[in-house]
């Protein structure tokens, strides 16, 4: 062998022993985006397929189902907003029905010009509810109103609460005092506050906290038992989404948060633990991808704490949603995220018997009808009349001291392929999904007419069956009517 061949033969040995040598100690690589997220594929499903009953409730105007429960009689009670009459603001409404759908009573809450939604509802140990109204002026949120009615819907007394405040309630619930506890977003001095009031039975004002802000107390003491969960301050604007009390009397909320440490106050989920008196133990951001909010949060079959969050995953510039299990000293369990083919907002989630978890939300559908609307000082009266004999609907708006303001006639038209297309995503679609213990899909639908139709709550009955309620704007009901329907988990 020449001196040449053999120095080369020597170079690619060492070429070799370098490669071999970088092969012993490998770098795990990131797994990708589409690794680490479940994707979820769109299947679209007829509610007559698995539906056991399914209603509509409603007049010819506008009107949405915001909460349902089951009740201790074994009926149903809904709560929402109807369109006032003649007017452009809203009422609060309270419908009672039977497990065969049919209305028992109805009742409707509010003031004159000022809208009121029905959000939220307890029933109380001797048949009575509590329901609870956000009240808005001007198209904002203005306070809030609770209502006690008897088993018969009959009014005992209403209450209102931070009256002209930028208030927002989200929730409430009866604590183990039976005082009543509001959650919600208090807006003042330009940040938004996590926010709890306390009333007693008579609706009578207790106490309230705001937390967030420069002046949220820190708990360093409980921060130095676990270096994971720090009690810091939150000082650009945090929410309070839901409200629950464990056994031991303390009090769990979630919502947003925007931290210090966030590049960009970039906002975070928030979980926030308080004593029996409101006052922190401690408080953790929960950062996952992008941005995150928890939008809703209930107690496991172990008294863990599930977490239902919206995000937005930066790397797939897409929503994206997660699925969280917190024990009540705060150490994570179980973190899973989501991707739903089509672009999708997660609203509530819930625990069955069994352990496994329903996940409730809504996805972007194709619009392939639209509601058109044709003023009345445009057309005359023959054409008017051709109009309603046409199937068009007579609707009156505005309408103050006996004199009209403004009439109108609408119907629900089909649209063109041309007009699909531009109006894609814009109409929502009912998302329901199962999931067990560890997060992995047992099955999940998507189902909605040709409008716009959306679930904003849902409960399990005294069988056991699952019951919805919402909105559908499909040609199958009127404007837009409540949309109830139930079926086996």
């Amino acid at each position: 062998m020449s001196i040449y061949n053999s120095l080369l033969f020597l170079f690619f040995s060492f070429l070799v022993g370098l490669t071999s040598c970088t092969r012993s100690s490998p770098v795990e690589e990131e797994p990708k985006i589409e690794e680490k997220i479940k994707y979820i594929p769109s299947i679209t499903a007829n509610t007559s397929s698995f539906s056991l009953l399914e209603k509509a409730f409603g007049s010819q105007k506008k009107d949405q189902g915001y909460k349902i429960i089951s009740t201790k009689d074994g009926n149903y009670l809904i709560t929402g907003l109807t369109e006032e009459k003649d007017l452009p603001t809203f009422n609060a409404i309270i419908l009672k029905i039977d497990p065969n759908g049919n209305e028992i009573w109805r009742t409707i809450y509010g003031k004159p010009r000022i809208s009121e939604i029905g959000c939220d509802l307890v029933e109380l140990e001797n048949g009575a509810f509590i329901v609870l109204n956000k009240v808005m002026k001007g198209g904002f949120y203005s306070g809030a109103s609770l209502l006690k009615i008897d088993r018969e819907g009959n009014r005992i007394w209403d209450k209102r609460y931070r009256e002209n405040s930028r208030f927002e309630p989200k929730n409430i619930l009866i604590n183990q005092d039976s005082q009543i506890l509001i959650g919600g977003v208090l807006a003042e001095k330009r940040r938004n506050h996590g926010y709890l009031l306390w009333v007693d039975k008579d609706g009578n004002k207790i106490k309230d906290q705001t937390y967030g802000g420069y002046n949220f107390p820190t708990n360093p003491k409980f921060a130095k038992y676990d270096e994971n969960i720090n009690a810091t301050t939150f000082p650009l604007g945090e929410s309070t989404n839901k409200i629950i009390q464990a056994q031991n009397g303390n009090y769990f909320f979630a919502g947003k948060t925007r931290t210090k440490a966030q590049k960009g106050n970039i906002p975070n989920g928030w979980l926030v633990r308080l004593n029996n008196e409101g006052e922190l133990i401690w408080d953790k951001g929960i950062v996952k991808s992008g941005v995150r909010e928890v939008i809703d949060m209930f107690e496991t079959e172990n008294n863990n704490l599930a977490l239902i969050s919206q995000c937005s995953n930066p790397d797939l510039r897409k929503p994206t949603f997660g699925l969280s299990i917190y024990n009540q000293e705060g150490k994570l369990l179980l973190d899973e995220e989501y991707i739903h083919e089509k672009n999708n907002e997660v609203i509530q989630g819930l625990v069955l018997p069994s352990g496994d978890m329903i996940l409730l939300g809504s996805v972007n559908s194709n619009q392939i009808v639209e509601n058109r609307q044709i003023d009345l000082k445009n057309i005359s009266d023959e054409e008017k009349e051709k109009l309603l004999d046409d199937g068009w609907k007579l609707h009156i708006a505005g309408q103050v001291d006996h004199e009209i303001k403004y009439e109108y006639l609408s119907k629900k038209i089909p649209l063109t392929d041309e007009e699909i297309q531009k109006n894609k995503d814009r109409n929502e679609d009912v998302w329901l999904c199962r999931v067990n213990s560890k997060g992995e899909v047992i099955w999940q639908k998507t189902f909605g007419g040709p409008g716009n139709d959306k679930v904003r709550s849902m409960a399990l009955d005294t069988d056991n069956n699952l019951i919805l309620c919402g909105y559908s704007g499909s040609n199958d009901f009127r404007e837009m009517d409540i949309w109830f329907f139930k079926m086996k988990p």
